[in-house]
């Protein structure tokens, strides 16, 4: 079904070959909107976001296409480099996109967190991440038993990439060019990233993803987050299921 909130609009989908990356590009272009799809494989455009050189393929191969209305970056790395895709991947499709957005009437960008962000961490590990520093990040999990490896850390990954993006948001970079910077945390859904996933806060049955695509489909429309003019910070949302700590997380849940 056709929407006038996203047809015509151009968005970029990581991990749109399967889960909630496959729901979220399904649902969009039910609605209109041309959507480029990127993943290892099965998709508009092939790279593999654990590695700097699939980063910058896959900006490069974005940018031969033109402008863009909006970036979700759902991509999780359930295939290769589980770290590297989820933060790393992430920051650099976002920042390397952002100068596309910027030619845009109303710029968004999503990032799909997860509350396994909300356990315990450890503080080095996130700093290591926010620094960027993939090296020390990995080295440190390497180094911690206890932390569980790169499944263990997944919480911490995710929990490094929304202080990135609270940090990112409000910048002029981001709020001060126009483009609204959220993410959202679908809770558990059942997708090849879930098996073996790192423990969350939450006992409940896994999600579909069909019915958890359109909490990444809704910031990234034209009515999810007004944009803010330049200057004025926006406010920076990180919604989580059951919680409500913003004008989108107030909204009906869909």
């Amino acid at each position: 079904m056709t929407s006038a909130r996203d047809a015509g609009r151009r968005y970029v989908v990581t991990g749109s070959a399967s889960g909630i990356g496959a729901a979220t590009a399904a649902l969009l272009r039910e609605r209109g909107a041309m959507v480029i799809g990127c993943d290892l494989s099965d998709a508009d455009i092939q790279a593999d976001l654990s590695t700097s050189e699939g980063r910058q393929a896959l900006v490069d191969q974005v940018a031969e296409r033109g402008p863009i209305d909006a970036v979700l970056a759902i991509a999780g790395g359930a295939k290769t480099g589980l770290l590297q895709t989820n933060y790393f991947g992430t920051v650099a499709t976002l920042e390397g996109l952002r100068p596309l957005l910027t030619q845009s009437e109303a710029p968004r960008a999503v990032v799909v967190s997860s509350t396994s962000s909300l356990a315990p961490a450890d503080e080095r590990v996130v700093q290591a991440f926010l620094d960027g520093d993939e090296a020390a990040a990995v080295a440190y999990i390497d180094a911690e038993p206890s932390i569980g490896g790169a499944a263990g850390a997944y919480g911490i990954a995710k929990r490094a990439l929304n202080r990135w993006v609270r940090r990112a948001a409000a910048t002029p970079e981001w709020a001060g060019a126009g483009i609204a910077l959220n993410a959202v945390a679908p809770g558990v859904v059942d997708t090849p990233a879930s098996p073996g996933s790192s423990p969350t806060t939450t006992s409940a049955p896994p999600w579909r993803p069909r019915r958890r695509n359109r909490s990444a489909a809704f910031p990234a429309d034209q009515s999810g987050l007004a944009s803010s003019s330049a200057g004025s910070p926006m406010r920076t949302t990180i919604s989580l299921p059951g919680r409500s700590s913003s004008p989108m997380g107030a909204r009906r849940r869909r």
